[in-house]
């Protein structure tokens, strides 16, 4: 894709960006000013509706799943960190149920497929089914000051005030095996395909993977960053560290190499921090 082989330009007449996401078919970067802006798998930008284009946006968080009519493209905060939104493709005009008429300020998201997460000022998260009815399916776990969440199809991990990673099975929210890497001391951690978790620990990042049964290292020599890491970001096969330079590195596994998996570069995009 186009996007691999060419960073986005940064500029891009509303100045820098404040956040990025990207998924399957699609990226999504909010400018310094809060304006949403979109491009597709080649590096081409899209027209966004004006329901997107008018308002404020906070956060975004495309979906790594391919895009259809039973899944959203992406969900988003808006209007000061007080609404959710989410939207999928324009041909199929539908819309995505998200907890509405609440007093929250919401301050992290995750999707993936018919499935979002969003956790609140409140330490407390929500989990809902985005294509039918509201169905609420949020754990209950309030012994943990979540302060960012992360979420991959399979698993639901947080990371709580004291730098504790804890993960827990989406279906039947229990405890998910090899849901804690080292415990404590993260800054930042995601979780991505294949059972594939990354973070950020003392300005330095490492990934792992649970495979037979045991957390499994598979940070690379050539992973090697040039300054401290402060953000992890993840989305399927892709992994994106941001450095307290600014600056925006991103790797991508390969598909099919979950036997012995390795890294491949993407571009690095300097001058972006990302919020949150």
């Amino acid at each position: 894709a186009g996007w691999e082989a060419e960073a986005l330009d940064l500029q891009n007449g509303n100045g820098l960006f404040a956040s990025v996401s990207v998924g399957f078919m699609y990226i999504y970067a909010i400018s310094t000013t809060g304006v949403l802006h979109a491009w597709d798998g080649n590096g081409d930008e899209v027209a966004l509706d004006e329901s997107l284009t008018s308002l404020i946006w906070d956060a975004v968080r495309v979906n790594p799943v391919p895009s259809d009519n039973a899944v959203p493209t992406a969900c988003g905060i808006h209007s000061n960190w007080t609404e959710l939104m989410c939207w999928g493709e324009p041909q199929y005009a539908m819309t995505y149920n998200v907890p509405a008429d609440t007093d929250d300020i919401w301050t992290d998201l995750a999707i993936w497929g018919q499935t979002a997460c969003a956790l609140n000022a409140m330490h407390e998260m929500s989990c809902w089914n985005t294509a039918t009815p509201l169905d609420t399916m949020s754990p209950s776990f309030l012994d943990f000051d979540w302060v960012s969440i992360s979420y991959d199809g399979d698993n639901i991990c947080g990371l709580d005030d004291l730098g504790n990673v804890d993960c827990w099975n989406a279906y039947n929210m229990t405890p998910a095996n090899g849901s804690t890497h080292e415990l404590l001391g993260w800054t930042s951690m995601a979780v991505g395909y294949g059972q594939r978790s990354c973070g950020v620990r003392n300005g330095q990042m490492q990934c792992w993977e649970y495979r037979n049964n045991m957390d499994q290292d598979v940070l690379p020599e050539s992973l090697g960053l040039p300054d401290n890491a402060v953000h992890v970001v993840m989305q399927a096969n892709r992994v994106c560290a941001v450095l307290d330079s600014g600056a925006f590195f991103c790797w991508g596994w390969e598909y099919g190499s979950d036997s012995t998996p390795y890294l491949v570069s993407l571009p690095t995009l300097d001058g972006l921090t990302v919020v949150p």
